[in-house]
């Protein structure tokens, strides 16, 4: 695509890390507002335009959000320590703008098009849009005379593909030159 902008990223940051007892014990706070215009996706159009996916120009994302960490060494001596780290964060992303006369791009779909993911202006970055079955007004399921397959009712928007809150917690133990340490995290 010759049309093809570069992407740029506008990000504002604020932020105060703490430590105390020595080092034993740190807390690190951030907020942020990021803007990103023009990022390049790769979205797919109708076949019957001879091709299957168009790279373009998205118009303009925000994300704000918060990042929180704390950390702590609760046990430390010559020969043994224990260090914790744990994080949380959370982001709020939204599609404000889509490239000139869109308001919806198909980023990718499920076999047989049951699920979406989409960019819709408004919504979160990559929403996910699936079909139910329509239903009568006494609650059955509607069936194609033809096929004798359920009506699909249209897309509704029904989650997020980016998850808004991580989080991770790190443990790690120090005896003498051993070290071992384990993570968990998890995305809600």
């Amino acid at each position: 695509n010759s049309h093809l902008k570069p992407y740029t990223s506008t990000t504002t940051e604020a932020g105060i890390e703490l430590q105390m007892l020595k080092n034993r014990l740190g807390l690190d706070f951030a907020v942020y507002d990021r803007k990103t215009t023009n990022d390049i996706v790769n979205t797919a159009i109708s076949s019957t335009s001879g091709y299957n996916n168009v790279i373009l120009n998205l118009g303009k994302v925000d994300n704000k959000g918060i990042e929180l960490q704390l950390n702590g060494v609760p046990v430390k001596s010559s020969k043994f320590s224990l260090n914790v780290n744990y994080n949380i964060a959370y982001n709020d992303n939204k599609v404000v703008r889509l490239a000139p006369g869109l308001s919806s791009i198909q980023l990718a779909a499920t076999v047989n098009n049951y699920g979406l993911l989409n960019n819709t202006e408004g919504m979160s970055f990559g929403a996910i849009y699936t079909t139910g079955m329509l239903k009568n007004a006494s609650g059955q399921v509607v069936f194609n005379s033809t096929t004798n397959l359920p009506v699909a009712t249209p897309y509704v928007p029904v989650g997020k593909s980016v998850a808004p809150v991580t989080m991770g917690l790190t443990n790690e133990f120090r005896y003498k030159r051993f070290s071992l340490s384990f993570l968990l995290d998890g995305k809600f």
